[in-house]
């Protein structure tokens, strides 16, 4: 990895999809190294890989070729039964569509990942609640059920329920893409927050110009490669 205080770190990597007898490349050669603690917007056309360039950091796909590395782990090299371990300790995932259940509590869809990783009642309660502290949720709200709950507060709880280990990273994709613009702007200047004051690094992609102005550093991806502007 690099020695520049880089969090993720990109080098090569390729990405390809066969699909019809044919060899599509999602990714040609993508290589980038972002800091500790900044948010980056990854914009680009429908089809262009900025899901797939958001899920290969996330382990949820593998490069065909090239290497990652994030917070000093080599995730190019990591054996399938190592990946669970790794999403579970360095990346938090945020979606467009917030991916609750609908039939728990605002605070039980953030206690679930620690529920499902063996902590205590008691510990990830006070876990569960500390994250919503952080992201802004009302406390009168933490027994409501998620279907009762506002797009916007549905996202926060989605973002609380990604903190819920302590990720260093953060990766969104179109976490704005179902809200109205004041919410939308409301959930960036809480990312905005997360990685100034939690030091946490937040990659998101989105289609909107406007989100992507937010961003400390934005990230183009045309024709399978990526560009800074």
């Amino acid at each position: 990895m690099d020695s520049n205080n880089s969090i993720v770190v990109l080098k090569e990597v390729t990405k390809q999809f066969r699909y019809q007898g044919s060899v599509v490349s999602a990714l040609s050669g993508v290589s980038f190294s972002l800091s500790k603690g900044t948010t980056v917007a990854i914009t680009g056309m429908t089809g262009s890989g900025k899901t797939t360039l958001l899920n290969i950091i996330g382990a949820l796909e593998k490069p065909t070729s090239g290497e990652v590395w994030v917070d000093g782990v080599p995730v190019h090299t990591l054996a399938d039964r190592k990946l669970v371990d790794y999403r579970r300790s360095k990346v938090g995932f945020v979606f467009q569509l917030y991916n609750l259940l609908p039939g728990l509590s605002a605070l039980e869809n953030v206690e679930l990942p620690l529920e499902l990783g063996g902590l205590g009642a008691k510990p990830r309660r006070e876990r569960a609640r500390r994250c919503l502290e952080l992201v802004g949720f009302p406390p009168e709200r933490y027994r409501h059920r998620s279907n009762y709950l506002s797009g916007g507060e549905q996202q926060r709880v989605a973002i609380a329920r990604a903190l819920t280990n302590d990720p260093p990273i953060i990766l969104a994709d179109e976490p704005t893409g179902d809200l109205d613009p004041e919410t939308s702007q409301q959930i960036m200047r809480l990312l905005q927050g997360l990685a100034r004051d939690q030091d946490k690094t937040i990659m998101l992609v989105t289609h909107s110009d406007t989100i992507a102005a937010w961003a400390d550093t934005r990230l183009r991806i045309n024709q399978g490669t990526t560009e800074r502007y």
